[in-house]
C-alpha cells in the first residue's frame, strides 16, 4: 500500500474521532446511571410518596412502559415480552446499581419492530383493499393480546391500514357528493380512484409517523422511562 501524506493525516484524524465517539458515550453512559441511581434514591426517601423497591415494584414498571411503548401492541409480540421476561422481577435489583438494562432490550427491539413494520405498511398500501370483504378491527387495545406471530402481527397492521383507507374513502365521497349537489362542473372521482388517493395519503401519513419516530432524541427516550420509574 502507498503511503501519502494524505493517508497518515486521515489516520490520526479518523483515531480521535473514535476516541470522541468513545468519550461521548461513556459521559451519555455515567449521566444514565446517575439518573437510575438519583431516581432509586428519591424513590426510597425523597419522593412524596416513597415506593417499597421490590419485585412487586419491578412488575409494576415492567407492565407499565411496555404498555405505554406499545399500548395498541401494533409492534411486540409475545416472543418478545417473553424474552424481556427477565427483567420482570429485577429492574429494582438494577436501579440499585444504576443499571438500565431492560431500557436498552426494550428500544433496541421496538427499533427492530419499527424497521419491520414500516417494510410492512409500505407492502400492504401498494395493493388496493378488498371492503367488499367485511373483517373486523378491535378498537380497545385492553381487549388485545401480544400477536402470536408475524404473520398475525402483519394482518394486525393490515385491518388497521384498511380502515385508514376506507374512512378516507367515505370522507371523500361524502365531499365530493356534497360539492356535485352545489355545482354541475364538480369533477367526480370513481371509488377505484378515491381509493388510491386515499391508500396515497395513508401512505404519507406513516411516512411522517415513522420518521418522527427516528428522529426522537435519545434523551427524550430515556425521560420517557425514568417517568415510569417515578
Amino acid at each position: 500500500m502507498k503511503f501519502t501524506l494524505k493517508n497518515s493525516l486521515f489516520l490520526p484524524v479518523s483515531f480521535c474521532a473514535l476516541v470522541l465517539f468513545g468519550f461521548i458515550q461513556d459521559e451519555q453512559d455515567l449521566r444514565k446511571k446517575a439518573i437510575i441511581g438519583i431516581s432509586y434514591e428519591a424513590l426510597n426517601g425523597t419522593h412524596f410518596n416513597p415506593r417499597v423497591i421490590n419485585d412487586q415494584y419491578s412488575k409494576d414498571v415492567f407492565d407499565l412502559y411496555l404498555k405505554r411503548m406499545d399500548y395498541r401492541k401494533l409492534y411486540f409480540m409475545k416472543s418478545d415480552i417473553q424474552s424481556l421476561k427477565p427483567f420482570e422481577t429485577t429492574i429494582d435489583d438494577q436501579m440499585k446499581i444504576q443499571d438500565y438494562s431492560f431500557y436498552l432490550e426494550v428500544n433496541k427491539l421496538m427499533d427492530q419492530r419499527t424497521s419491520q413494520t414500516e417494510l410492512w405498511v409500505t407492502e400492504i398500501l401498494k395493493s388496493p383493499f378488498d371492503f367488499n370483504q367485511q373483517e373486523k378491527v378491535e378498537a380497545d387495545p385492553e381487549k388485545l393480546e401480544w400477536a402470536s406471530n408475524e404473520m398475525e402481527l402483519k394482518d394486525r397492521w393490515r385491518r388497521g391500514l384498511k380502515l385508514q383507507v376506507l374512512t378516507q374513502v367515505y370522507d371523500k365521497e361524502m365531499a365530493q357528493m356534497e360539492a356535485a349537489s352545489k355545482s354541475d362542473t364538480v369533477k367526480l372521482f370513481r371509488r377505484e380512484e378515491l381509493e388510491m388517493q386515499a391508500r396515497k395519503k395513508v401512505q404519507e401519513n406513516m411516512n411522517d409517523q415513522f420518521s418522527r419516530m427516528k428522529k426522537q432524541k435519545e434523551t427524550d427516550k430515556f425521560a420517557f422511562f425514568v417517568n415510569v420509574l417515578v
